[in-house]
Formats: structure tokens, sequence, C-alpha cells
């Protein structure tokens, strides 16, 4: 397999199973990973109110 040259600012989600890219995923700049982590932790404090049966 020859190898794919890709931006740094950019990764690559593969699929485990088979080696195949499936997307290119932007990175997040680091100075922006604070304010996101923030954000995902509030959402998961709302997720969490929503019962098990509506998750799934």
């Amino acid at each position: 397999m020859a190898a794919t040259a890709i931006p740094i600012d950019m990764l690559p989600s593969i699929d485990p199973a088979t080696g195949k890219v499936l997307a290119q995923i932007e990175r997040t700049p680091p100075e922006m990973v604070g304010r996101t982590v923030v954000l995902a932790r509030a959402a998961q404090r709302e997720w969490a109110k929503v019962p098990l049966r509506e998750r799934c």
C-alpha cells in the first residue's frame, strides 16, 4: 500500500477492520479544546437526564 499525504490540519478516520479511510476530520485548534470540554460536559449532564430506553 502506498503512503498518502494528508494535511496536518486533518486527521483520518480509519475503519480498523479494513484499514480504509472513511473520512477526514478537521483537527481542533488547541485554543478551542478547553471550551469544547466545557460544552461537552454540559451536554452530557442533559443527556444523562434522558431515560436509557430513549437514548438507545
